[in-house]
């Protein structure tokens, strides 16, 4: 990725990657990067207020990306639809910030750590639908002993 290239959260089952790049005035964008054009944004979504954290990640069809970022004017996850990836892209509040790795474990559910140590499970439909979702405690953890999110690879 050149300069503007902020963040890349993974790649698309055409290859393609999406990540953040810079804006006109902006702090960044969501933007579709060609690999084979020297990471070349083909398309960009300037709409959504991603945060330049660089945290995030694409579910596992391709569907999906879980990123930090604003909503309703505080700090939030949010979950992109990236198959209507265009000068606006839809967005949906999905719960507290990710403070690490997200875990899909299948195309519509994932899950991260907060910034209060918890787990946050979130389920795509629920999401869509207006519900965001919840911190949950984590047996065996606390403020000194956070748990940890495995990502497969």
């Amino acid at each position: 990725p050149d300069r503007r290239t902020l963040a890349v959260y993974g790649a698309l089952p055409d290859g393609r990657l999406v990540g953040q790049v810079t804006g006109s005035g902006r702090a960044g964008c969501l933007a579709l990067l060609d690999p084979s054009n020297g990471f070349a944004p083909t398309d960009s979504a300037c709409g959504a207020a991603v945060s330049g954290d660089g945290l995030g990640a694409i579910s596992p069809d391709g569907r999906w990306l879980v990123v930090n970022g604003r909503a309703d004017g505080s700090d939030a996850a949010l979950l992109v639809d990236l198959s209507r990836f265009g000068a606006t892209v839809p967005v949906h509040p999905a719960g507290p910030p990710l403070t690490g790795a997200v875990a899909w474990s299948s195309a519509d559910e994932a899950a991260y750590v907060d910034g209060s140590g918890q787990l946050v499970r979130l389920r795509v439909e629920r999401v869509v639908a207006g519900e965001r979702a919840t911190p949950e405690p984590v047996p065996g953890t606390d403020g000194s002993n956070r748990p940890v999110v495995v990502v497969r690879s």
